[in-house]
């Protein structure tokens, strides 16, 4: 394995060495390697006992460090002391350390032994501080055994992005628990007119026609895009091949939509809470968990197990919505289907089958995508979220005939610890009795009454792993309260059911499904490769009439093809093809979807004899092998989606980084080793999960990292295109109104003041200093903002001189700022900064603030019009720029109204005037980007506020009715420790969001805020710009 450089120690293996794990675990035997193994660990300072022993004759150092068996195979627990970070010491079993460390070696270790493993439960906590952090063993809720094959990261990294997933859900449910929403009655929207004529509207709304629609959708659908929401999750919803102008012509017209769903209240209006259900003596009944909008899977479904019927009915336990680009067309195939055959489909709600979680999380962007912003789209996910899942039951009760077995399936999980409720939650009397028919997530927690905890639990709760405390779990407050094996084993007791089937959560081992609390909760997750980055197996529960009562549910496993294959697949083999050939056609697609190690190969349905290829058939194959190692990428995908949280959480906590970063570097090099940066990193950012390594080399750092231009690269852009840059300099100037009490003070008396301990360079804490003690008012992360942009437009520490041009630029208001042009047409802002430019190249790399003190002959710390115009007078002939006398009087005038007009110009006036535009608008841009930023991280919240004053969801709201949305946002700003924005910067926020006009599209704009790496954003704009000259040079 080649050595990496800047990615720690190497610490070479001798072959047939032993060594033991900490915490006196069994001893490994390292295989012979027959050369050195370059491990990536990072060199830290261990505590008491934390090494390994030193091998007789073994050339490795004494102690070496063992974080790489931390990082792998424990979730990223390092040992307190070694990072500084709050996560506990920990004990390392055999087989996980063997998974950690054979990686690195190229192949895997042979535990000498075993032994239990101890206290490693994993997954997401809440630590005392309300922070949510990675801690140990989060390879598995139940446990650390890995799933990954050696030298394959694929199975820790996509159970990575799921906790990425339920710590972002988690986040979200919290600040919709705490929202004030506004109380006011908003009239009920009318109906628009709707347009009709869609393809498949007559299979839609004909009785007797839903196995025919059936049929027809993997022809229809073949050329569409797999699911990518975990590496692009603000695309979630979108992965579909339509526009609003194909798709009512191509699918289902808005009017085909509306009629069908005009059916559903006959079909669940007068349904239980919790339906009872029999499995079919002579049939069987299939429990299907989360699709999130992958329709290719609900298809492979049907065909490997059937179409629905009487006697194959299927269950859809909830969230059937978001993420994916197909949920709509799952939803009404299921409709048509139950229509034609009531007892065929049964559906109950989950916690994305509600207004406020699919307008978040992807099922409202499908919709705008498929039918507009505006108008047709919005009525359509108008009667969805408020007519339509609302009547979806909440649980069902699954017996067989004779009653010998009978489980409950809920989409969360069991109800525990309700404020108000007293004992254990009853099916009868408690989860039958709730009123369904109401939102889960948009109310505020402290007026949530007994039911509707009840209902949210359902929706949203999760078990909780052994030992874990389910007061801190991944769970506890924003997702629900987790329940324990205990609490599980007292309802089933009280409810005489055997088990309590849920779904909710993609198993952390890469299957389908996951036993919990001794076998009586079971996991069902039916989306494969869920988001196109879990890597996941889907799975269903199989209740077989001759079987059910005496072994319960059978968990059956699937990988659904890419939409080429799938398409083939279904061409050559019907729906209603036997079992036995529609078994062998599923299980050949299947196993030559998936190798142990990822790979694809070819599919065939045809057998070994197959016939000779036309050029177009091999083209559709490559697209088709193109497509399905798309789907099965997920290690890459899941890596990526992680590599957005990680920015988004750099983005977060960029000034404390830089503070954490800046403290490592005595030397204010801005430069420092890997290690060093990754054990900063992990330290700041325990909600990362532990692969900056991986991370590093997604972003290609050398080994050593300039840690200010790292920072620097993750940006919050708005993409809004009815912004213009002058309404971003507006907004600018609001918000740098600084107080005018440094324009006019001497030059001395600032350059003093500006480095506390005279060392030349100006650090962020002196910075601030100045600001505090010259009363500059700027909140103190735009005050770090700055310092940012200064350090970065500089590429090295600011000195005394870069921070005053800095203050000065700032700190200009829109009179300062404005152009002056003259009755001759000069514009006398340009002039200066050409003169600033003149300046620069004439003092042969000097500085404006040198010029000003060798102009200022008196040393009074002012200049005087004299001696600017002797000093211009002499020097800018000589630079081959000629002024008259007037014009350089009409220039010092200039300079002399940038702040107090007194006949003297402060060395502040001077460089407003004349400072560069480039580092105005680096330092206008970090301003900006600064007060989006709360914004970005209240998106959410504020899009579900937005939500009450607009119940046509046509995305737009009021000036006024925005500005009320960012008031509450500044409540929660303020009780989450933060600095509330002020008026100026409130301003400036509507200002972008609304273009001038009297209405807000506020999706719009929340959708148009992105955090993004600015190195590979510019990276893939050039390499788009030479695909694109190489294009037309061949032409």
């Amino acid at each position: 394995m080649a050595m990496q450089p800047g990615f720690g120690m190497y610490a070479p293996q001798q072959l047939g060495s032993q060594h033991a794990l900490p915490g006196g675990g069994p001893r490994l035997q390292l295989p012979s390697l027959g050369g050195h193994a370059a491990l990536g660990l990072p060199p830290t300072t261990l505590p008491q006992g934390g090494a390994f022993p030193q091998p007789l004759g073994s050339p490795l150092p004494a102690p070496m460090p063992y974080s790489a068996f931390l990082a792998r195979a424990n979730g990223g627990q390092f040992i307190g002391q070694q990072l500084g970070t709050p996560r506990g010491p920990c004990q390392l079993s055999a087989p996980v350390a063997a998974a950690a460390y054979g990686p690195y070696l190229g192949q895997p270790l042979q535990p000498l032994g075993q032994q239990p493993v101890q206290g490693m439960g994993g997954g997401v906590v809440k630590t005392a501080d309300g922070q949510m952090r990675f801690q140990g063993g989060s390879l598995g809720r139940n446990g650390p055994t890995p799933t990954l094959s050696f030298g394959n990261q694929m199975g820790t990294l996509g159970n990575y992005a799921a906790d990425v997933e339920t710590m972002q859900e988690n986040q979200i449910c919290e600040q919709l628990g705490r929202t004030r929403f506004p109380s006011m009655a908003v009239a009920g929207p009318q109906a628009p007119s709707l347009p009709s004529g869609g393809a498949l509207d007559g299979l839609l709304l004909e009785p007797g026609c839903a196995r025919d629609l059936l049929a027809r959708y993997p022809e229809v659908f073949r050329s569409e895009p797999p699911s990518e929401a975990g590496r692009k999750p603000h695309a979630s919803g979108t992965f579909h091949g339509f526009n609003p102008g194909s798709y009512a012509r191509k699918i289902f017209s808005p009017d085909a939509i509306c009629r069908a769903l005009r059916a559903a209240d006959a079909l669940w209006g007068g349904a239980p809470n919790v339906m009872r259900l029999m499995v079919p003596p002579r049939g069987r009944l299939v429990i299907v968990g989360d699709t999130h909008g992958q329709l290719e899977d609900v298809l492979w479904l049907f065909f490997k197990y059937g179409p629905p019927s009487a006697e194959n009915q299927y269950l859809f336990n909830g969230d059937i919505v978001d993420r994916g680009g197909h949920a709509l067309e799952i939803l009404l195939l299921l409709l048509a289907l139950k229509r034609d055959e009531p007892s065929c489909v049964h559906i109950i709600r989950g916690n994305h089958e509600d207004q406020t979680a699919c307008t978040t999380f992807g099922f409202k962007a499908e919709i705008d995508s498929k039918f507009g912003l505006e108008g047709a789209g919005g009525w359509i996910f108008h009667l969805l979220t408020t007519q339509f899942f609302p009547l979806l039951p909440i649980g069902a009760v699954v017996s067989d005939v004779g009653g010998g077995f009978s489980a409950v399936v809920l989409h969360g999980g069991v109800p525990v610890r309700c404020p108000g409720l007293n004992g254990i939650v009853s099916i009868d009397n408690h989860i039958n009795r709730v009123d369904r028919k109401q939102v889960t997530v948009q109310k505020q927690l402290n007026q949530r009454s007994v039911d509707d905890h009840i209902l949210f639990n359902l929706l949203w709760a999760d078990p909780a792993g052994p030992g874990e405390n389910p007061a801190a779990g991944a769970g506890a407050g924003g997702r629900g309260n987790s329940y324990t094996e205990q609490e599980t084993a007292d309802f089933c007791s009280i409810n005489r059911m055997r088990c309590v089937i849920r779904s909710h959560q993609v198993p952390k081992d890469g299957k389908g499904y996951e036993y919990h609390h001794n076998g009586r909760c079971i996991t069902v997750f039916s989306a494969s490769n869920y988001c196109g980055s879990q890597g996941n197996q889907g799975a269903v529960l199989l209740c077989a009439g001759d079987t059910y009562a005496q072994q319960g549910p059978r968990p059956s496993e699937h990988m659904a093809p890419a939409w080429p294959q799938l398409a083939s697949v279904l061409a050559a083999v019907s729906f209603d093809a036997p079992q036995a050939e529609r078994q062998l056609a599923a299980s050949r697609a299947e196993a030559n979807i998936h190798t142990p190690m990822g790979a694809v190969n070819s599919l065939s349905v045809q057998g070994p004899h197959q016939a000779p290829q036309w050029p177009q058939q091999q083209q559709q194959q490559k697209q088709q092998q193109q497509q399905q190692q798309q789907k099965l990428a997920p290690g890459l995908s899941a890596l990526q989606q992680i590599e957005q949280f990680a920015a988004e959480q750099i983005v977060r906590h960029k000034r404390v980084l830089f503070v954490e970063l800046a403290s490592r570097d005595p030397q204010h090099h801005s430069i420092m080793p890997m290690a060093v940066w990754q054990a900063c990193m992990a330290k700041i950012l325990p909600e990362v999960p532990p692969v900056w390594q991986d991370l590093a080399r997604q972003w290609e750092l050398p080994a050593m990292v300039q840690y200010v231009e790292f920072l620097h690269r993750f940006q919050i852009v708005e993409q809004l295109s009815s912004s213009s840059s002058a309404t971003h300099t507006d907004v600018f100037k609001a918000m740098g109104q600084l107080r005018i009490v440094i324009s006019d003070i001497a030059a001395h008396d600032l350059l003093a003041s500006a480095d506390g301990d005279f060392n030349g360079s100006v650090s962020l804490e002196e910075f601030q200093g100045f600001l505090q003690a010259w009363k500059i008012q700027i909140p103190v992360w735009q005050a770090a903002a700055v310092y940012e942009g200064l350090v970065w437009s500089l590429k090295n520490q600011p000195n005394v001189e870069d921070i005053l041009l800095a203050v000065a630029l700032i700190s200009r208001s829109g009179e300062t700022g404005k152009n002056e042009v003259d009755a001759n047409g000069i514009n006398w802002q340009d002039v200066a900064k050409g003169v600033g430019e003149t300046i620069m190249r004439a003092s042969g790399g000097g500085s404006l603030v040198g010029f000003f003190r060798s102009c200022d002959v008196d040393r009074d710390g002012f200049l005087s019009p004299d001696e600017l115009l002797a000093k211009l007078g002499d020097m800018l002939p000589r630079m081959g720029k000629q002024y008259t006398e007037e014009q350089l009087r009409t220039l010092v005038q200039h300079m002399d109204s940038q702040g107090v007009q007194n006949d003297r110009v402060s060395l502040i006036e001077f460089l407003r005037a004349l400072g560069p535009r480039s580092l105005a608008r680096e330092l206008a841009g970090a301003l900006l980007r600064e007060v989006l930023k709360p914004i970005y991280f209240y998106r959410m919240m504020l899009e579900a506020y937005f939500q009450r004053f607009d119940p046509g969801s046509n995305n737009m709201v009021t000036v006024a009715q925005f500005q009320q949305g960012l008031q509450e946002m500044n409540r929660q700003l303020v009780a989450d420790g933060g600095t509330e924005l002020s008026e100026y910067q409130l301003q400036a926020v509507v200002e972008i969001a609304s273009g001038n006009q009297p209405q807000v599209h506020y999706r719009a704009f929340l959708r148009a805020l992105r955090v993004v790496d600015t190195v590979k954003r510019a990276g893939l704009v050039s390499l788009g710009q030479h695909s694109l000259w190489s294009f037309f040079a061949s032409k």
